[in-house]
């Protein structure tokens, strides 16, 4: 067999794909004697799937033609170019976020299966370390996500997302006197004695025991007598957890005009916590209670006035009473309901789905700055500098 060079061959460039398989196009054979029908064809290797120029190409080119068996082909040198292929970074947009919550991750992903780095345009607002974001006051920030590529991707195109931080308020504490939903607890059934009662959703307590400046409401087997029961409960202000059940018992019946002037008293915490809100569900009977007067104190004796309700409706409506910051971070907090004006011993005020709603408390900065002069003093430096 008649020995062959190959001419004019060329590996085509291609873009990294994590393959070695190379394009040889141009080849020309040298040699072939006239009248002989002798074609070549066929592909290469490169050297490594890396990106990178003039790469070693081993080419693999095969004869054909009624002719070939004649000869034999000296496979050519070849070299070419494995370029960067390009990646996109997927980031989704980001829920809102409310000072206090907890840390959460973030899921950016990039085509090229890299990891995707992320930083944070204002850290006083919230932190990234790695892919975690760390909520830190309220605000505005904005979250970029970037992938600086290697040696076989080009860097991808950042893409930037925005995170709000607001202060939002949330349940600190709330009451639904449900005995079998949320883990509530209904109002005393008589005969039963006053206690306690723990908020089923947060943290507190509903006194009603003579302990921490309320009363001890009077609990008996007979209707004329007894100044606590339980009703069919309400939806109602019934949000942020609370049941929307209005099973039976349901809500804390306040009964007879011998309790007038009588309190129950709510002991809570605000510590981190400001702005308390209070809502709940009420509603009077034709002869009771038409006089709600709610007062605030840090200790449960001394006691400041905080809002009188006189307009309590027949059916189940909503009370909300003012926003106070009087009790902001206070660690121990109290609310006294006094309640009068009940005209029978069946007269009653029902309260059902008592909501607690405070914001995040930032502690007040009372630290004067410091301006430190950083190089000579005096400092000389020439116009223009």
């Amino acid at each position: 067999p008649k020995e062959l060079a190959v001419t004019g061959a060329g590996v085509t460039t291609k873009t990294y794909d994590g393959s070695t398989d190379a394009t040889i196009t141009g080849a020309t054979l040298v040699g072939v004697i006239d009248g002989d029908t002798v074609s070549v064809s066929g592909s290469g290797t490169f050297n490594n799937a890396n990106a990178g120029e003039n790469k070693p190409v081993t080419a693999d080119l095969a004869l054909g033609g009624a002719d070939a068996a004649n000869y034999t082909l000296i496979q050519p040198s070849l070299t070419g170019t494995i370029t960067k292929a390009d990646q996109v970074i997927t980031f989704d947009e980001l829920p809102a976020i409310n000072l206090g919550d907890a840390p959460f991750a973030l899921s950016g992903t990039a085509t090229s299966g890299l990891t995707v780095s992320y930083s944070s345009s204002n850290p006083a607002v919230a932190s990234v370390s790695g892919s975690t974001v760390t909520i830190l006051s309220v605000g505005t920030t904005t979250i970029t996500a970037t992938q600086t590529g290697n040696t076989n991707y080009n860097a991808a195109a950042p893409v930037t997302r925005t995170l709000a931080v607001t202060d939002a308020p949330t349940l600190i504490a709330g009451w639904d006197f449900q005995t079998t939903i949320n883990g509530g607890t209904a109002a005393a059934a008589i005969p039963d004695t006053p206690i306690s009662y723990a908020a089923n959703l947060g943290s507190g307590t509903l006194h009603l025991d003579g302990t921490s400046g309320s009363s001890q409401w009077l609990v008996t087997s007979t209707s004329t007598t007894t100044q606590l029961n339980s009703f069919t409960g309400t939806d109602v202000n019934a949000s942020n957890g609370l049941t929307t059940g209005a099973t039976s018992p349901g809500d804390l019946a306040l009964v007879s005009d011998t309790a007038n002037g009588q309190s129950l008293v709510f002991s809570f915490t605000m510590t981190g916590r400001a702005n308390l809100a209070v809502s709940y569900a009420a509603r009077r009977s034709t002869t009771g209670f038409n006089s709600q007067v709610w007062e605030f104190s840090t200790n449960g004796v001394d006691w400041q006035p905080l809002q009188t309700v006189n307009t309590i409706a027949s059916a189940y409506a909503v009370v909300v009473l003012e926003t106070t910051n009087a009790l902001d971070n206070a660690t121990n907090a109290y609310l006294r309901l006094t309640v009068s004006g009940a005209s029978s011993s069946g007269g009653n005020n029902r309260l059902d789905n008592i909501q607690f709603v405070a914001g995040n408390y930032t502690l007040p900065d009372t630290t004067a700055p410091v301006i430190t002069v950083l190089g000579d003093d005096p400092l000389t430096l020439p116009v223009g500098t």
